[in-house]
């Protein structure tokens, strides 16, 4: 038996029913979800990858995920169309006896915030600075920062954002020397040493701050596996620098921002314990968080202590996880 991932992905061609492969595993679409609802470009996807019994609920999701993502990446090549992932519906055994419980990883766990209300003065400040300043252009990526749903782009716009002022700031250049006859030279600005000194001077440790500029390169042109510990990392990370990035900026813009603390949730899992009854229902027994999550805090300074930020999975009115009916097993 194998571990099924189940998506909804957007793409403007239509789909064969007949199965794909993917690195090896099976990718096929499920008509019989189609609904009026849908747009006509929406497919339900079933990827069929690890052994039940090989693999922990948690990284079988993230091999699913990534499998899904590998997928689109080859379907927008070979239309010549854009292709998204809409929504991760879960992970679970492709099906199960009745009786018998069984995993399955839900994607539905979701952070919520509230400010008071903005005025227009609340912005003014950007009006005072150049329409060349390089500051608009770090909010941008601090607003892409906080509108990305996935961590990993989280952490590469906060440093984007962050690396946007450090490389306007730079002015030491990095020392090459000739190996053969030693003859120095000045070379590119030392922009990481830059970016790293804005990070460290806003309360993110050296290490942190090395780390950041590691993973951002990994990030940003591939490279290693994706598991439960490496988004364990990019979210220390994200929540280890977005405090000192948003402060950092809204400290140059001249901000005072609505709300001290913010929340970073790594890949969204929810794992459930459940079991199938004899009327072909199925049951919770237990049901945890898995995905990391941090609550990053903004400087006193440039933010007020006001505001909420929640995290948590949507219930119904007896407090129980809503699962989708699509995410069950066949």
């Amino acid at each position: 038996m194998k571990w099924r991932t189940r998506v909804i992905i957007e793409l403007n061609s239509p789909l064969s029913t007949d199965e794909f492969l993917v690195q090896g595993y099976s990718v096929r679409t499920r008509p019989e979800y189609k609904n009026n609802q849908w747009p006509n470009n929406y497919h339900m996807i079933d990827i069929l990858h690890e052994d039940y019994k090989d693999k922990d609920p948690e990284n079988a999701h993230i091999i699913g995920v990534d499998t899904a993502s590998i997928f689109i990446d080859r379907l927008s090549a070979v239309t010549y169309n854009p292709c998204r992932l809409i929504h991760i519906v879960s992970t679970s055994p492709e099906h199960v006896e009745t009786g018998v419980s069984f995993n399955i990883v839900t994607h539905n766990l979701v952070a919520s915030s509230r400010t008071d209300e903005v005025i227009p003065e609340n912005i003014q400040a950007f009006e005072r600075l150049d329409k060349n300043n390089i500051l608009h252009e770090s909010s941008h990526h601090v607003r892409l920062a906080l509108s990305e749903s996935s961590v990993e782009q989280h952490l590469l716009h906060l440093y984007i954002a962050v690396e946007t002022i450090g490389t306007s700031e730079a002015t030491d250049r990095v020392k090459n020397t000739c190996p053969a006859c030693k003859h120095e030279w000045d070379g590119p600005l030392a922009t990481s040493s830059a970016t790293k000194s804005i990070l460290t001077k806003r309360g993110v440790s050296n290490k942190d701050a090395k780390k950041a500029v590691k993973i951002r390169g990994r990030i940003a042109h591939g490279g290693g596996g994706r598991n439960t510990d490496f988004y364990e990392e990019v979210t220390e990370l994200a929540g280890a620098i977005e405090g000192a990035v948003v402060s950092t900026v809204a400290e140059r813009v001249g901000l005072n921002i609505k709300k001290r603390r913010g929340a970073i949730v790594g890949l969204p899992m929810t794992t459930h314990e459940a079991v199938k009854n004899d009327d072909g229902t199925f049951s919770i027994n237990v049901t945890s968080w898995k995905a990391p999550i941090r609550f990053p805090e903004l400087g006193e300074d440039i933010s007020e202590p006001k505001g909420e930020c929640r995290v948590g999975c949507p219930t119904d009115e007896n407090g129980r996880p809503i699962i989708d009916p699509a995410a069950w097993p066949n």
